[in-house]
């Protein structure tokens, strides 16, 4: 199912990310705090390289709801949203 959505040019643990956290909790934010992918995109903003509106924008979450999230607030997702998320931390990361 997921190697028609996942590009294989993923890095692979974002790939197994996807797959675990569409097995367990598809549209929870819980999954991304135990990955840390929060934590990198977090520390983007932080660090000036990519804005909050940005990636409100990006994710398709108005302001509040990225800044609760950033906060490490459990929120529940749309499949998109977790999607652009998983793939922003992997952007960030290389």
């Amino acid at each position: 199912m997921f190697d028609e959505l996942c590009p294989k040019h993923l890095h692979p643990f974002v790939s197994s990310l996807i797959e675990s956290s569409a097995r367990v909790a598809p549209y929870s934010s819980a999954s991304l705090n135990d990955a840390d992918v929060l934590k990198t995109i977090k520390e983007s903003i932080d660090e000036g390289t990519m804005s909050g509106s940005l990636f409100s924008r990006l994710v398709g979450l108005d302001e509040i709801s990225s800044k609760r999230l950033l906060a490490g607030e459990k929120m529940e997702l749309t499949y998109r949203s977790m999607i652009s998320i998983l793939r922003m931390a992997d952007a960030l990361r290389n």
